[in-house]
C-alpha cells in the first residue's frame, strides 16, 4: 500500500514538473517566435492549444514528429489539432493513418467521423454537392452514430439512398364546385456522388362537379423521367414528361441548372405541347442561404404560348431546423401550366392562373421516415373564371433507405 502511494505522488510530480517546464518555455519564448523541436513537445503543444495558439499547438508537434507521426499519440494529437484548425482533408488523413499504428483507440475512428462530416458541410457551404455526399457517407460508414454526418445526408442525399416517397392529395376549384383526387408517386436513387436519376406517376383521378356535367378537372395521367449531374459547384438536371388525357397527349420536357454555394442562381426551361398550343416557360432565380437555416430565392417565370405571353414574379423561402423542413413559395403575375422540377409537377388545368403559392412542412420521424404535408392556392387569371379560385391540400411519406454499412468508396 506505501509502495502505490509513493509510485502515484512520484507520477504526480513528474507530470506537474514537465507542466511547468512547459509553460515555462512557453513564457520565455519572444512574441510570436516560431515554435522549436523540444523533448516537452507534448506539453508545450498543450500549453499553446490551451492559449489558444492552435497553430503554434500544430507546429511544435510537427517540428519533433513530423507531419506524419509514426506513433499513435502524437498522431492523434496532430489530428485534433488540423480538425480544430478546419483543415478538415489532413485531419481525415491523420486520423485514417493513426488508426492504423499500433496501440489504436476507438477516438481514432470516430475523430475520422468527425473530420469527414466537417468536409461534408464545408464542401456543401461553398456548393460541391457531390463532394458532400461522399463525405458524408464515409463519415456514416466510419461512425454510423455520427449525428451530424446523417443531418448532411437528410440535405445532399447520400451515394447509397434509394427515397421513394408517396403522396394523396385533394383538388377543388369554386368553377362548378369541381372536386378531384390526385395520387404521387417518386422513386428517386442517387447511383454515385455525382449522378441520380427518378421516375415519377402523377394520376388526377375520379373528378366532379356538383350541379353540373362538366368538371373543372379531368381525368389525367403525368410520367415523369429525369436524371441529374453534380459537376463541381454546378447541378445540370432534365426531364422528359407525357401528360395524357382521353382527348390527347402532351409530351415535354425542361432542363434545370444550378451554380453556386451559398449564394447562386437556379435556372429551369419547359417546354411542352397541351391543350392545342406549344408553351414555352423560363424561370432564372437568384437564392442565399443565411445562418440558423434559412434560404430566400427571387426570381420571375416567364411564360409564351398562343393564349399567354407574360412575366410573374417568383419567391421562394425555406427553413431547416434539425428534424423540421419548410419551404413557401408564391408567384404574383398570370401563368399557366407552371412546371416545377422540384416535384416535379404541372398544374392540372388550362387556366390562367394570376397569383397563388404553396406550403409544404415536412418531419422526420426517426432515421429512415419523414411525413409531408402540403397546401396550395391559386387565383385564376382566365376571363371566363376571373377572380374564381383553386386549391389543394396533399399528404405525403418519404421513405429514406440508406446502406451505411457498406465499404467506404
Amino acid at each position: 500500500m506505501t509502495l502505490t502511494l509513493v509510485v502515484r505522488a512520484k507520477r504526480s510530480l513528474c507530470a506537474l514538473t514537465l507542466a511547468l517546464v512547459a509553460a515555462a518555455r512557453l513564457s520565455a519564448q519572444p512574441a510570436g517566435a516560431a515554435p522549436t523541436a523540444s523533448p516537452y513537445a507534448a506539453q508545450l503543444s498543450f500549453a499553446y492549444e490551451t492559449q489558444g495558439q492552435l497553430e503554434s499547438a500544430r507546429a511544435v508537434l510537427m517540428a519533433v514528429y513530423g507531419a506524419r507521426p509514426a506513433l499513435y499519440s502524437p498522431c492523434v494529437r496532430l489530428a485534433w489539432l488540423n480538425l480544430r484548425l478546419q483543415n478538415y482533408q489532413e485531419a481525415a488523413t491523420l486520423y485514417e493513418r493513426a488508426k492504423q499504428l499500433p496501440d489504436a483507440l476507438p477516438e481514432a475512428n470516430s475523430g475520422l467521423a468527425m473530420a469527414l462530416t466537417g468536409a461534408g458541410y464545408a464542401s456543401l457551404a461553398n456548393g460541391y454537392l457531390a463532394n458532400a455526399r461522399a463525405s458524408f457517407d464515409n463519415a456514416l460508414a466510419a461512425d454510423s452514430a455520427n449525428v451530424g454526418a446523417r443531418e448532411g445526408v437528410t440535405l445532399v442525399g447520400s451515394t447509397r439512398q434509394f427515397t421513394p416517397e408517396i403522396w394523396y392529395g385533394t383538388l377543388a376549384a369554386d368553377h362548378n364546385g369541381s372536386t378531384a383526387h390526385v395520387l404521387y408517386l417518386q422513386l428517386p436513387k442517387q447511383f454515385t456522388p455525382r449522378f441520380s436519376a427518378r421516375v415519377a406517376v402523377r394520376a388526377v383521378t375520379s373528378p366532379t362537379a356538383l350541379g353540373t356535367t362538366e368538371s373543372f378537372f379531368g381525368e389525367q395521367k403525368e410520367i415523369f423521367g429525369g436524371v441529374a449531374y453534380d459537376i463541381g459547384r454546378s447541378t445540370v438536371q432534365a426531364v422528359a414528361f407525357l401528360l395524357s388525357t382521353t382527348a390527347s397527349n402532351a409530351p415535354g420536357g425542361a432542363v434545370g441548372w444550378r451554380y453556386g454555394g451559398r449564394s447562386g442562381i437556379n435556372a429551369m426551361a419547359a417546354v411542352m405541347s397541351r391543350f392545342g398550343a406549344n408553351n414555352l416557360q423560363i424561370a432564372p432565380m437568384v437564392y442565399h442561404y443565411f445562418p440558423q437555416g434559412l434560404y430566400l430565392s427571387a426570381g420571375a417565370r416567364i411564360t409564351a404560348d398562343s393564349n399567354l405571353v407574360n412575366p410573374s414574379g417568383l419567391v421562394e423561402g425555406a427553413f431547416h431546423r434539425s428534424a423540421f423542413d419548410l419551404d413557401v413559395r408564391g408567384h404574383v403575375g398570370k401563368e399557366r401550366s407552371a412546371m416545377s422540377l422540384a416535384g416535379p409537377t404541372i398544374l392540372s388545368f388550362s387556366a390562367q392562373t394570376a397569383s397563388g403559392g404553396s406550403v409544404t412542412a415536412s418531419y422526420r420521424l426517426g432515421q429512415s421516415f419523414q411525413l409531408f404535408t402540403q397546401a396550395q392556392y391559386e387565383r385564376m387569371a382566365t376571363p371566363s373564371l376571373n377572380g374564381a379560385w383553386y386549391r389543394s391540400f396533399a399528404l405525403g411519406a418519404r421513405f429514406m433507405l440508406v446502406d451505411n454499412n457498406s465499404n467506404r468508396n
